[in-house]
């Protein structure tokens, strides 16, 4: 799952959930196509904090009964099993805001309240692309600044 909260012009914050999963059809089990679909686009009833973040994921999961897949092991684990499990659900992308790890903190103890089967700082994704986009725009501000300033462009040119 990804999750992206902002806040629009006239300062009301929302929240979009979006859903990535491998699917096949039955009679051709090795023909996997990548789907992606928005489970929620929903106002924040508050501000952006971790916990209002948590509570539209967690009513999100319930909603699409995802929570079902979360931990349905049969009574004897085996390998396929693990791996299955790991593979219906469990991995969120957000950007690298600290309110997403408090999300993500608190969405964990709601689909695993023991803490024994599911870790959310295993499964938080952070957007390599936000990185590389706030290193690019720290050089592009620091090259104006440095372009707009004369006492720098004559120490450099004489």
């Amino acid at each position: 799952m990804t999750f992206d909260s902002w806040t629009s012009l006239n300062g009301d914050p929302f929240l979009s959930v979006t859903a990535h999963y491998i699917t096949a059809p039955a009679d051709k089990p090795q023909q996997w196509e990548l789907r992606s679909d928005q489970l929620a686009f929903t106002p924040i009833v508050g501000n952006h904090s971790g916990e209002n973040i948590a509570k539209i994921l967690v009513e999100t999961i319930d909603e699409y009964d995802i929570r079902s897949k979360v931990f349905t092991l049969p009574s004897l684990p085996c390998l396929f099993c693990l791996i299955k499990l790991l593979w219906q659900f469990g991995w969120f992308t957000a950007d690298n805001a600290t309110n997403n790890d408090t999300a993500i903190r608190a969405v964990a103890e709601h689909i695993d309240p023991t803490g024994d089967e599911w870790d959310p700082v295993q499964h938080r994704v952070r957007y390599a692309a936000i990185v590389i986009i706030l290193r690019q725009q720290e050089y592009l501000l620091c090259f104006l600044a440095a372009w707009s300033t004369p006492s720098i462009w004559r120490q450099n040119t004489l």
